[in-house]
């Protein structure tokens, strides 16, 4: 238990300083890359969330043999105003994964702290991984709920010739399109067998731009397989979300990722020679992810 207590305090040392650290590049980059397609910031954005998660775990790698030996040994059990506590060194720890202590030079500093107030952290940090579970199971039941509320319906020739032009125009053909009546905006569901589900609406849209733009948006994310993407983010951030910046990096990364299937739409529609109106270029339509 002694073990677990300081790998957890480690990992949430790292992770509180580390993740402001990574942002604050991340966002330097982004800046520099105003210009570029959206798609390679998309990536520099999946990168920071993966290494925000990756180097606090990094510095993991120091407990086990020695490492816990070493935290038994610097543990105090001296009386602190009548209150049993323990002062292990876990600044050095936490911070062995960074070199911090060779850029501080070579300080160490220990940190008291009572035995229950190890236990109520770590049962606060596990309580929120629960409970970031449960939120994920249940927007996975509500995006199942919504994809058996999808039927079939009739396509009108003009519906069925714009479907049948994007697939040619993205080379996409593994995918099936449903209709809702509780949508309010297109989205698609899975990655195996691609489900685009679509407004009633739109089934009734006389623009063929409208119907091109947001049909290829959709198939631009079956290309990228965002589906399947979003649904790894969003597990790579349970272990880090009680930190708020990762909830902006998740955030940067959904803004860039519609910005990236706008962007393929466009091109496919110039490569294509299908040019759509402004109407159609400027219109926002996000995927929906209930996750």
């Amino acid at each position: 238990m002694e073990k677990i207590s300081y790998a957890v305090l480690t990992f949430l040392l790292n992770a509180l300083w580390q993740i402001v650290l990574i942002y604050l590049i991340a966002s330097f980059f982004a800046r520099l890359m105003r210009s570029a397609p959206a798609r390679y910031v998309h990536c520099l954005w999946v990168l920071a969330l993966v290494v925000s998660l990756v180097i606090p775990l990094w510095s993991l790698s120091g407990f086990g043999g020695d490492a816990s030996a070493d935290a038994a040994s610097s543990v105090n059990t001296e009386a602190i105003d009548g209150t049993p506590a323990f002062i292990p060194d876990v600044w050095m720890k936490a911070t062995t994964g960074m070199q911090l202590p060779r850029l501080m030079g070579e300080q160490s500093n220990s940190i008291p702290y009572a035995p229950q107030l190890t236990l109520a952290l770590m049962s606060c940090y596990g309580l929120l991984m629960f409970r970031r579970l449960c939120a994920l199971r249940q927007g996975w039941k509500a995006t199942v709920a919504m994809r058996r509320d999808a039927f079939r319906r009739d396509l009108s020739p003009l519906m069925r010739a714009t479907i049948e032009r994007c697939r040619a125009a993205f080379g996409v053909r593994n995918f099936t399109v449903l209709c809702s009546t509780q949508a309010t905006s297109p989205f698609t569901v899975g990655f195996r067998r691609p489900i685009i589900v679509l407004p009633e609406s739109l089934f009734d849209e006389t623009s063929g731009d409208v119907r091109i733009s947001a049909l290829g948006h959709e198939i631009a994310h079956l290309q990228r397989r965002d589906f399947l993407l979003n649904f790894i983010y969003t597990l790579l951030c349970v272990p880090v979300s009680f930190h708020p910046l990762v909830s902006l990096i998740k955030r940067r990364i959904s803004e860039t990722r519609e910005l990236a299937c706008d962007e393929a739409v466009v091109h496919t529609a110039r490569r294509h020679r299908v040019f759509l109106c402004p109407r159609a270029r400027s219109q926002r339509i996000d995927i929906r992810y209930l996750l």
